[in-house]
């Protein structure tokens, strides 16, 4: 094994074990419980709902997604809906199991030629098309044939609220803002400007992080396309000594985009670009805040 699949597994472990202290920890809270017994015997009618706020207003919910724990308890519920509907169409017997929020490795993506942003009940798949597999993918996932999988590789009726309540997490927000507090200085380095703005209206992943270890502009073109189909928050990570030679590839994007007006850059500058010891970094304040060991593989930077 490489030391970058030797790293991408590792990330995958801590990140996987950090999200789910903070969850276990809300899910052990007052206001869950008190949140389960407020629910009562209400069930989240089968069809898929705007915004959260119709979704409470169809279902007779008196809550407030205004805290982590409201915003993770809508989001269990809808996940579980999903789940549902997954176990149905395809003819499961038992509903499979998920987590709320996972770092997988190796990820795996699935796209039809129908696939839309908005998915309506009685959607059939149409043909396969081409499905790029991402190094890492944070999002919920379900398990299925012994394979751990996002959910959202299967059509998702409330996937954009689910994703939308998973992004406003404050754990997901606190590792958002590292990230970025080093994206921004990176961009800053060669002039140009990090724009955080969504862009994915029907992602399969929270973030996906792409790790590129030998620079080649054909490969990190492709790197930074796969993040950016695949995820609400794209992230492409280099070795140290190979960020100024990614933060060229946005910078020649720019000067196409400026004198051939094909506008590719207002695209790659959604990306977030980090060196290795930056996302290292990162992770690792958020790791010790909660008591888990650092990332190791030390040797890859």
């Amino acid at each position: 094994m490489t030391l970058t699949n030797q790293f991408q597994n590792e990330v995958a472990r801590k990140l996987t074990e950090l999200f789910g202290g903070y969850i276990s920890e809300i899910k052990h809270s007052d206001v869950w419980i008190s949140s389960n017994e407020l629910f009562g015997a209400n069930q989240l009618i089968r069809r898929q709902y705007n915004d959260i706020n119709e979704l409470l207003e169809v279902n007779a919910i008196d809550l407030q997604c205004e805290d982590d724990t409201t915003r993770l308890f809508i989001c269990h519920k809808l996940i579980h809906l999903e789940i549902d509907n997954i176990r149905e169409n395809k003819r499961m017997r038992v509903a499979p199991p998920f987590k709320i929020l996972e770092c997988v490795s190796e990820s795996c993506s699935r796209y039809f030629d129908n696939d839309a942003a908005l998915v309506y009940p009685g959607h059939i798949n149409g043909q396969p098309i081409y499905s790029p597999v991402v190094d890492l993918a944070i999002a919920p996932t379900i398990k299925y044939r012994q394979h751990t999988q996002p959910i959202g590789i299967y059509p998702l009726y409330n996937g954009r609220n689910i994703f939308g309540l998973l992004d406003k997490l404050s754990f997901i927000q606190g590792l958002k803002r590292k990230l970025d507090e080093h994206c921004i200085a990176n961009y800053n380095r060669i002039g140009l400007r990090y724009d955080n703005i969504e862009h994915n209206y029907r992602p399969l992943c929270l973030f996906a992080l792409e790790i590129e270890n030998q620079i080649n502009k054909k490969h990190l073109m492709g790197d930074f396309m796969n993040s950016l189909l695949l995820a609400r928050h794209p992230v492409v990570l280099v070795p140290e000594n190979k960020l100024d030679d990614c933060l060229e590839l946005v910078n020649l994007s720019k000067i196409i985009s400026d004198i051939k007006q094909v506008n590719i850059y207002d695209l790659l500058r959604r990306v977030i670009i980090l060196s290795i010891p930056q996302f290292r970094q990162s992770v690792d304040q958020l790791l010790n805040e909660r008591g888990i060991s650092c990332l190791g593989i030390q040797d890859f930077r």
